[in-house]
């Protein structure tokens, strides 16, 4: 007994020898004032998402314009938020490691292209590249276009009976069909018997990924899950693993049964596999688990980010009718009324709606937050950096800093016209991250996008029934809206 306590004892004395290190660092680091041993803890612990975000946001903009430090119990977290900064991060410039917030997804996402790192990661990116190889993009296209078809039917009998309506749920089930279909193979119908349980899984998981982050005892997987909420978080992780476990199953299956597509030659069928498949057929088998976590990030991060940036594009479009009416006339120019689906010569010549969805990419991006650890000692913006420290990149803040966007808070597709892009810092803009660990998807999103937004605004006008200004975001891992965003559709004629 006397070693134990002798044991705990030498173990607080060694914690606190570090944290007294770590302050005599970071001691001229702007920093919010905090409590002995707790730092800034009470900021966090009770508070809303929305509330956590809002705060975070404030301190960038009021007291702390280029970088600050954060204290969760005795370890520091630095807020970078300035885009000469955040390029050294991200270009490697300054070395980091993925960040150990990561660590709270892994029980549902695994060692995946989003959290793993090292020779892991690399083998998997590469293995995983062709699957958004040009290409078989393209081929995506028409299926895209179909699943858009079925979300405009059931938009226009969703408002037959209804004055306002919140889209996000439609749209959601709309890019889990897509990326069922195109990147698994796998047709599940989402946008006629999905069960809303997996998305509610996702929210939950995600929400409860955040608040383990600020509990005393999530850093210790054996005393989260002894909490209600680790308990109910599990509950949201069979859910999620038994959905992504059918889809695999599905796919296999049909592989089996030799319900693939053998017309092409061998260099062909490489390259226009579906992702799956790619992962199913590799030379070097992946494990199953190595599967379902792949799996199970792009079936989040396929459909949650694309369909959450178009729910934010409906609304910015619905608060600037004059600009809609722009993005119309285009379509308009392009199709001419007829009802055709687009092809992707048609893609192309919707510019200026890209300019739209890049700027609502901008103002509201589907990632606000990326972590990273530094893993050597460095110099940022003449402070002294130890290495381990943990960095948070505050993408929503860099994307509304004044420097590069003069009215930040309007919506000004402007912003891409390519003389202006070419005058920002290339760092300024960064939705889908920057440099090697970018999203692998990102390519495949903007046409998913493009294809389902302009067959909304095609077939609908678009009321936004929430003002700009009255919107609180909210962030687990996604930004969203906490009290959702209303529309009303009207039919075009």
């Amino acid at each position: 007994m006397i070693l134990v306590y002798a044991l705990i004892t030498f173990y607080i004395f060694w914690k606190y020898i570090k944290f007294y290190k770590l302050q005599k660092i970071f001691v001229n680091i702007p920093s919010p004032k905090g409590y002995p041993i707790l730092g800034n803890y009470l900021d966090f612990i009770n508070s809303s998402d929305s509330e956590i975000f809002k705060l975070t946001c404030d301190r960038c903009s009021t007291y702390y314009p280029r970088l600050w430090a954060v204290w969760i119990w005795m370890k520091p977290a630095l807020i970078l938020h300035k885009a000469e900064h955040i390029e050294a991060i991200l270009k490697g410039v300054i070395p980091t490691k993925k960040s150990r917030v990561y660590k709270y997804v892994e029980p549902w996402l695994g060692q995946s292209l989003l959290t793993s790192a090292g020779m892991h990661w690399k083998t998997h990116r590469k293995l995983l590249t062709p699957a958004f190889h040009f290409t078989i993009l393209k081929e995506f296209q028409s299926v895209i276009s179909e699943k858009a078809d079925i979300l405009v039917d059931r938009l226009k009998t969703a408002m037959e009976n209804n004055q306002e309506i919140e889209l996000l749920p439609y749209i959601n089930q709309c890019t889990l069909d897509v990326i069922c279909e195109t990147s698994m193979g796998v047709s599940i119908n989402a946008q006629s018997d999905s069960p809303p349980v997996y998305y509610e899984a996702i929210t939950n998981f995600t929400e409860l990924a955040i608040k383990r982050q600020f509990s005393m005892f999530g850093k210790y997987e054996f005393l989260w899950n002894l909490t209600s909420q680790g308990r109910r978080q599990n509950e949201c992780l069979k859910i999620l693993h038994d959905f992504a476990d059918a889809v695999i199953q599905e796919r296999k299956h049909k592989l089996q049964q030799n319900i693939t597509d053998e017309n092409n030659n061998e260099e062909d069928n490489r390259k226009l596999k579906p992702f799956l498949d790619i992962m199913l057929e590799s030379d070097e088998p992946l494990t199953d688990k190595e599967i379902r976590d792949e799996v199970s990030t792009f079936l989040f991060a396929g459909h949650d980010t694309s369909s959450t940036n178009i729910n934010w594009t409906l609304f910015l479009l619905g608060n600037y009718p004059h600009i809609q009416d722009r993005v119309y006339e285009e379509l308009n120019s392009i199709f001419n009324g007829s009802k055709r689906h687009a092809t992707n010569d048609d893609l192309i010549e919707m510019k200026y709606l890209e300019m739209c969805i890049k700027e609502s990419l901008r103002m509201y991006p589907s990632a606000p937050r990326i972590s990273r650890v530094i893993t050597e000692d460095t110099n940022i913006d003449g402070y002294f950096i130890p290495k381990n420290t943990s960095v948070c990149i505050h993408i929503y803040k860099v994307h509304h800093d004044p420097e590069h966007f003069s009215q930040p808070e309007t919506f000004n597709p402007d912003n891409f016209l390519p003389e202006n892009i070419a005058k920002r810092h290339p760092f300024s803009y960064i939705p889908f991250s920057a440099g090697a660990r970018n999203c692998i998807g990102q390519k495949f999103a903007i046409q998913e996008i493009k294809l389902i937004l302009s067959s909304i605004l095609r077939n609908f006008k678009v009321i936004s029934l929430t003002n700009q200004h009255d919107v609180q975001i909210q962030s687990a891992f996604i930004l969203t809206s906490k009290e959702g965003l209303k529309f009303r559709l009207v039919p075009r004629l």
